[in-house]
């Protein structure tokens, strides 16, 4: 995918402040703002579990009764033996950006010694299933993923830094 996934709910694209989430029905494609999910589908009893920190989403009942059939594989449970492994997507991925030189390359911009952000995560994508992880993840689906950490870590670099410290 080239990376221009829009949410199915506002139609608005992927940025850094409201980063898409991907449906959570492993066959499904669809992206959403977890606000444009919660706002729309949070008062229906069929919206979703949450699974600690993680935020699941389907976008619609269609997909939510078909996640009660098959397991709900997210980015911390999808490893080998399951929840919390060593080999999910998210700590693979953990490990990816915080290796040496990883982060640097990646954030380059879109091309960096001849490497567009496409390819590196598709690169991304390649370790991950030679780790044996059990969800296939698109470029989309981590590019939401590094850009839901970024946003996380602008906003507690900015509470450090004060402007969230009540100072």
């Amino acid at each position: 995918n080239d990376g221009t996934s829009v949410c199915s709910k506002c139609t608005n694209k992927l940025n850094i402040d409201h980063p898409l989430v991907e449906c959570q029905n492993n066959k499904c494609v669809k992206y959403m703002h977890f606000n444009c999910y919660h706002n729309k589908f949070s008062k229906k009893d069929w919206c979703g579990p949450t699974i600690s920190d993680t935020k699941v989403v389907f976008c619609n009942k269609k997909c939510f009764d078909a996640s009660k059939i098959d397991e709900i594989l997210t980015w911390n449970n999808d490893g080998k033996v399951g929840y919390e492994n060593e080999h999910s997507s998210e700590s693979i991925l953990l490990d990816w950006i915080t290796t040496e030189g990883n982060w640097s390359r990646y954030n380059k911009g879109k091309y960096y010694r001849g490497s567009s952000k496409t390819h590196i995560i598709n690169e991304i994508i390649s370790l991950l299933k030679s780790k044996g992880v059990r969800k296939e993840r698109s470029v989309d689906s981590v590019k939401s993923k590094i850009r839901t950490w970024e946003g996380s870590f602008k906003l507690a670099t900015e509470w450090v830094n004060g402007a969230g410290a009540g100072t």
